[in-house]
């Protein structure tokens, strides 16, 4: 099955986090911000012209525009969010459509994002309108969640369904792997590809404390297809009551995965480092480590 995303739905999520507002629910894109800044700010070369794309939260951007080596960098949210959001904020949110073919603003020496662009219905797309706005190496830097992420909760509420109704609907995005993710990027035409993976566990009360912070960062499902199976009323207290089952600790609290993939490629440039060619090193691997 085609896995599609619904912009509206999308949106609605977005917005429904904006009212809620929860205090330390954009814990993931604070963790990732604190990531791409040791990493930035290692890198010996001047950024002036930066992007933060669909990263929702005001952490990524806030992190980075304290560095010595970022003199500027610019927000871009979808339209209506960025709407809503500049209205609360002091900060500058320019509206940029995904999934459009509006191009991006040319000569960007950086772009960066944070989960912002994993239910794009066209990824491969979204990475090459990014480097055809891209100075000669000029910097990608995006995360992204990856297979593993949510696979507690997407176990049980399977597993809670067949068992009430016969049948289960897809409830949990879905999301590419950590070779699908290199691939992607590397596609894309992007050089000297680097993709690492960073798994984690975050713990909840019960499964509806995580399901209200899943909320309170936007990022509940947005699939397109509507489920040929009703929600069951039992459907959620079922599923809570088999995840304290399979994932619970002594203490009595369960534990959700987050694994996020760590992406970074360079748009192409003539002075930049290139593999050698297969069969041209001088010194075989066996000899550097010492064996006949």
């Amino acid at each position: 099955m085609e896995v599609l995303y619904n912009h509206n739905k999308r949106l609605l999520r977005q917005l429904r986090a904006i009212r809620i507002n929860s205090a330390g629910a954009d814990f993931l894109v604070e963790r990732i911000a604190e990531d791409f800044a040791l990493r930035i700010c290692a890198i010996n070369r001047e950024f002036t012209n930066a992007v933060d794309l669909y990263s929702f939260s005001g952490k990524l951007s806030n992190a980075l525009v304290g560095l010595e080596n970022i003199s500027s960098i610019r927000r871009f949210e979808q339209p209506d969010v960025a709407k809503v959001l500049y209205g609360k904020s002091n900060e500058v949110i320019e509206p940029w459509p995904m999934d459009s073919n509006k191009p991006l603003p040319e000569g960007l020496d950086l772009v960066v994002s944070a989960m912002g662009l994993h239910t794009s219905n066209n990824l491969p797309e979204q990475l090459s309108r990014i480097i055809s706005a891209m100075k000669k190496d000029g910097l990608l830097m995006m995360a992204l969640p990856v297979s593993g992420t949510l696979k507690e909760l997407r176990e049980c509420l399977v597993e809670a369904e067949l068992e009430l109704t016969g049948g289960a609907a897809l409830r949990v995005n879905p999301f590419i792997d950590l070779q699908q993710a290199g691939s992607l990027i590397q596609s894309a035409g992007f050089k000297l590809p680097v993709v690492d993976r960073e798994d984690f566990i975050v713990r909840y009360d019960n499964l509806f404390s995580l399901i209200r912070d899943l909320r309170a960062m936007g990022v509940t499902s947005v699939l397109e297809y509507e489920s040929s199976y009703r929600t069951h009323r039992q459907l959620f207290h079922r599923a809570d009551e088999l995840y304290r089952q399979k994932y619970c600790d002594e203490d009595g609290r369960i534990r959700a995965s987050f694994c996020l993939a760590y992406m970074t490629g360079w748009a192409p440039h003539e002075d930049q480092q290139k593999p050698l060619k297969p069969g041209s090193a001088k010194f075989s691997l066996a000899r550097g480590l010492g064996q006949k």
